[in-house]
């Protein structure tokens, strides 16, 4: 592995070979991705909770609390050997959603490498994904309302700024295209 692939998902040792393994399947990925304004700090690793935790901070969204995140379960773990990933916030693996915007792999007999590329392929893919910024403004011109969303499914990332009854009954009256 290149040195400057250690460089990817620090922070915080993990607890044992097969996290061991997953991490350095994730960081050798990481190395190989070439998504505009990722930088390597943008990538962290935890171990404070079971499963280890991924996260990638997304550069576009600035001053967000939008993340992805990914939780790998060991196969002595609650759900057996087990991955999922989602959009995320400043809590852990709180918001997944099945279907196409989440990872989940549960009950798979397969090994760390593996599960480091299922993990990999998914944050890769998900940094892909269009974004959009969408605002309201008022009558002067002013934000109000700002909704980040994936442009190709509608999924919101993150939405600030007003009564949601009030001004989604209106298209945005400006939109963006953040990449």
């Amino acid at each position: 592995m290149p040195d400057d692939a250690l460089l990817w998902f620090t922070g915080a040792e993990p607890r044992d070979n097969r996290e061991r393994v997953l991490l350095a399947t994730v960081r050798q990925e990481a190395y190989g991705w070439r998504v505009p304004g990722l930088q390597p700090q943008d990538t962290a690793v935890g171990v404070f909770i079971v499963p280890l935790h991924l996260s990638v901070d997304i550069p576009e969204l600035p001053h967000a609390v939008t993340n992805l995140q990914v939780g790998y379960w060991p196969p002595d773990g609650p759900y057996g050997h087990a991955l999922e990933g989602e959009w995320g916030d400043k809590y852990l693996l709180d918001s997944h959603v099945y279907g196409r915007n989440g990872l989940t792999v549960f009950g798979l007999d397969a090994s760390p490498e593996q599960f480091g590329v299922w993990a990999a392929n998914w944050l890769r893919h998900q940094l892909q994904r269009p974004i959009e910024r969408r605002d309201w403004l008022d009558g002067d011109g002013n934000v109000t309302a700002t909704r980040f969303v994936l442009a190709n499914s509608e999924f919101v990332l993150r939405q600030t700024g007003f009564s949601l009854v009030r001004r989604f009954r209106r298209s945005p009256d400006r939109v963006e295209r953040v990449r």
